[in-house]
């Protein structure tokens, strides 16, 4: 894997994640039906939020290599 290719996956993930924290206050408005608890939904942004970085951390690790 490139680091190119890294970092858009690490961009989607994170994409991903906000789009689960609006749902979840968006949720707790009522304007939106609930999928799961607040808590829940934040623990999953937080994983994907982690997963993301470290494949911007692996990126950044084969760009180093790469030495560009």
């Amino acid at each position: 894997m490139d680091a190119t290719t890294a970092r858009r996956i690490a961009n989607s993930l994170l994409a991903i994640a906000i789009l689960f924290i609006l749902w979840a206050i968006c949720a707790k408005f009522g304007l939106v039906p609930r999928l799961t608890s607040v808590t829940n939904m934040s623990l999953i942004a937080f994983a994907f939020a982690l997963v993301a970085r470290g494949f911007r951390r692996r990126a950044e690790r084969v760009q180093a290599a790469a030495g560009d």
